[in-house]
């Protein structure tokens, strides 16, 4: 699947994936997006039932005061693999990104995650956050993520993180 996204200025738009692939073996989507003057793109994902999947989404915020949002939750087991990669790229002054992502991973299943927010040199009054959340709920789940911001100015508001946590078993009790 491949959606090329290409605004003109205040577009607004908004993007929901559910990707329930029902017995696909491999699955890849590409998100390619470029965003004029206070355009914005929010992005909904929920992936769940994953076999093995890749992401590859490039966002380029163009126009002074482009906003790009992106919301995903992913639930994977057994040996599902997603591995995805989020690049941001601020190319004009006042542009604003968030991207928060939450997976919830059992069995042996594994989540990659890269996020990069970049910003130029000569733009100013960015904003770019990025956050995700896995909670691994065996002991056989793991969950690798990469939140990177590339800052070539001081003029800006950016903030990253990432957490994984382990479920302990008196809690998983709770869940069933």
């Amino acid at each position: 699947r491949r959606v090329l996204f290409r605004s003109g200025k205040n577009a607004h738009c908004s993007l929901n994936f559910l990707q329930e692939p029902r017995g696909q073996v491999y699955q890849s989507k590409c998100i390619h997006a470029s965003l004029d003057q206070h355009a914005q793109l929010n992005l909904r994902q929920v992936n769940t039932g994953l076999c093995w999947g890749f992401e590859d989404i490039i966002v380029k915020l163009q126009g002074e005061g482009a906003q790009f949002a992106m919301a995903q939750t992913t639930a994977l087991s057994q040996s599902q693999c997603l591995s995805q990669s989020v690049q941001v790229h601020h190319q004009a002054s006042h542009t604003t990104s968030n991207v928060v992502a939450r997976s919830l991973l059992d069995g042996a299943s594994i989540h990659h995650l890269q996020m990069h927010a970049h910003i130029e040199p000569k733009v100013v009054g960015c904003c770019a956050q990025q956050n995700h959340r896995s909670l691994l709920v065996s002991d056989s789940a793991s969950a690798h993520s990469d939140p990177q911001l590339i800052i070539a100015n001081d003029d800006v508001s950016c903030a990253h993180g990432s957490t994984i946590s382990q479920l302990e078993d008196r809690k998983s009790t709770r869940l069933n």
